[in-house]
């Protein structure tokens, strides 16, 4: 069985979503991304954009959801992923609003079908809010990663956030990660910052990761200019290393009686380099 990571934000566009583009095409387990923001999206406008190559008709989210209420195969979403030109599995999301009826009462499926997964998920969620229909895949997830960027409107907001989705995760602190996403002279600054937030609401055990605000790396990645080299991508796979160290729940479920690795607060996540 695979693992579920759940990429949310809470306000604006902090970049979430190519956040998770990044993560799944750096993860060397080769991922299935999901667009599973009940909003819609535009994953294969971005990734199929100017290339030449047209993306497969048919299969998406709503499909997959249906297909899911049926039962959920392990191999059942491969089935519904589609090759991008980066290399990147795709779902592709919800094209118009008449789809979001259809995919309402299908969630709970939907989520039992990417948990149950023969590969790793990341499911890109959108923003998150109480009414989110999405909630019973974070409920699901092994994962829970929230992008924030360091402004004071999203700042103000993020605590609170955090505890719904905490309490939403059943209080697994080892799941959650806050990624915050500046430009990489504020790094440290604004990694700190965040933290020193979360520790005055009392949720210093959450764990805050910085992440390069880097908009024309992030042009050439989607124009399939991938620079491995280049601190964007390295970024990428150092985040996904870090989403990789087991939970509570997965080392608990893994080996009966063996002590869960905590995943504690650092000053300076192991990608950021001097």
């Amino acid at each position: 069985m695979g693992i579920l990571t759940a990429v949310c934000a809470d306000k604006g566009s902090p970049g979430a979503t190519t956040l998770a583009v990044l993560l799944a095409a750096a993860h060397p387990n080769q991922p299935i991304l999901v667009e599973a923001d009940p909003a819609g999206g535009d994953l294969t406008h971005r990734l199929f954009a100017g290339t030449g190559m047209t993306p497969p008709p048919g299969a998406n989210l709503l499909t997959l959801a249906g297909e899911s209420r049926r039962g959920a195969p392990a191999a059942m979403l491969a089935a519904h992923a589609a090759i991008t030109p980066v290399g990147v599995r795709l779902v592709e999301g919800l094209s118009h609003d008449e789809q979001q009826v259809g995919l309402a009462p299908l969630w709970r499926g939907l989520a039992a079908g990417l948990v149950t997964s023969d590969d790793d998920v990341i499911a890109d969620l959108g923003r998150v809010s109480t009414t989110h229909p999405g909630l019973v895949v974070v409920a699901s997830a092994h994962r829970i990663v929230i992008v924030v960027r360091p402004d004071q409107e999203q700042l103000v907001r993020l605590p609170g956030r955090i505890r719904h989705l905490l309490s939403v995760a059943a209080s697994d602190v080892s799941k959650v990660l806050v990624v915050v996403v500046s430009p990489e002279k504020a790094a440290r600054r604004d990694q700190r910052g965040v933290a020193a937030v979360l520790a005055a609401e009392g949720l210093s055990a959450v764990p805050v990761v910085w992440f390069p605000f880097a908009p024309k790396e992030v042009a050439a990645f989607y124009a399939g200019r991938v620079n491995r080299r280049g601190y964007l991508w390295r970024a990428a796979e150092g985040l996904a290393a870090e989403l990789r160290v087991p939970t509570t729940e997965q080392t608990e479920a893994s080996a009966a009686g063996s002590t869960a690795a905590a995943i504690h607060l650092t000053e300076e996540p192991a990608w950021i380099t001097s």
